[in-house]
């Protein structure tokens, strides 16, 4: 079973595992027309930290017999918690297990940095992704999500040291200073989570709030809620972003906030990357877990082993299905 001794009294977390009814309501969660393969399971999972009163962490996963590697997505900040939005009525094939946390407060993956539930989420998924690492013998492990969703997705890097990690219109701080996230909707969260404009104060208690600073020091630990954290960021990023947030966005402020300052925390970290900017505006998911899978399989292992190039060209891209929505935007 993958998910053996997960209840064992060492692990930092408590795991509970459920397999799910798809027909029915079940802890608050509902997935519609998704296909159970021969091959898969469906789970509900909840994580809780022990010694700390907390909210539960939950995800969703489906799981084949005996996968050998593991894709965690995050969903973004609209997204409907149904997951129709992601397509992930569609399994990854018989190696990967798929896994969905759930933001249900829309914290960005925080959890919560008023008081003693602080960054509870990112404990909570390190400490599972660990576990996971630990019971298994994993071949691979991929992070992806869009906007908020890759917010998560690189912070949760940054701890777990992930293979691969897809991002597409990444969020890469949660300065209310800057301009993209004085929209309505990231505004909103950012209020939810309390922040005010005295930043700077803010990221000495809490690095994570900007990933391009977190990304700095990774050479060094943090210590957080009683735990010696290691900062280690994983393998390779592959990050896709529009030019251009929207019609009214002139000067490209997510690739200009966003892209580009973490790109240089990259360059400066000597860890590898691709970038692709599709020359028009946009905000959107261009990636599903399956898109993800398939181009990780059978493009970019091969760009490892040598035999192929490691650089592609948006026909590329779309031949190899890493992201079919750019036949939708014709560019």
């Amino acid at each position: 079973m993958f998910f053996k001794y997960y209840q064992d009294s060492r692990l930092p977390i408590q795991i509970r595992i459920n397999q799910l009814n798809l027909d029915k309501y079940q802890s608050g969660i509902y997935i519609s027309g998704w296909l159970n393969k021969p091959y898969d399971e469906i789970y509900i999972i909840s994580l809780q930290l022990k010694g700390i009163k907390s909210l539960p962490l939950k995800l969703v996963a489906r799981v084949p017999k005996n996968p050998q590697k593991i894709l965690f997505c995050f969903h973004g900040l609209v997204a409907d918690l149904n997951f129709s939005f992601y397509d992930f009525e569609e399994s990854c094939g018989k190696d990967f297990a798929l896994f969905f946390p759930q933001d249900p407060f829309r914290t960005c993956w925080l959890g919560g940095i008023n008081g003693p539930e602080s960054w509870l989420y990112f404990l909570m998924i390190k400490y599972f992704y660990e576990y996971l690492a630990n019971v298994n013998e994993l071949e691979k492990s991929i992070f992806m999500g869009t906007s908020m969703g890759a917010y998560g997705a690189l912070l949760n890097s940054l701890f777990c040291g992930p293979d691969e990690t897809y991002v597409s219109s990444p969020i890469t701080s949660l300065n209310p200073l800057l301009e993209f996230n004085n929209t309505l909707e990231v505004k909103g969260a950012l209020k939810s989570l309390g922040l005010n404009l005295d930043f700077e104060s803010l990221l000495v208690k809490y690095p994570g709030l900007d990933i391009q600073n977190l990304l700095k020091d990774q050479n060094r630990q943090i210590n957080f809620a009683g735990r010696t954290l290691d900062i280690k960021p994983g393998k390779s990023y592959h990050i896709i972003n529009f030019r251009f947030e929207n019609d009214t966005d002139n000067q490209g402020i997510g690739l200009r906030d966003f892209i580009l300052p973490f790109v240089h925390q990259l360059i400066s970290s000597k860890v590898n990357y691709s970038m692709f900017v599709i020359p028009c505006s946009g905000h959107d998911a261009l990636f599903y877990p399956t898109h993800v899978a398939r181009f990780s399989d059978e493009v970019f292992s091969q760009c490892l082993s040598g035999s192929e190039p490691l650089c592609f060209t948006r026909k590329d891209l779309v031949k190899r299905n890493l992201f079919t929505n750019l036949i939708r935007l014709k560019v």
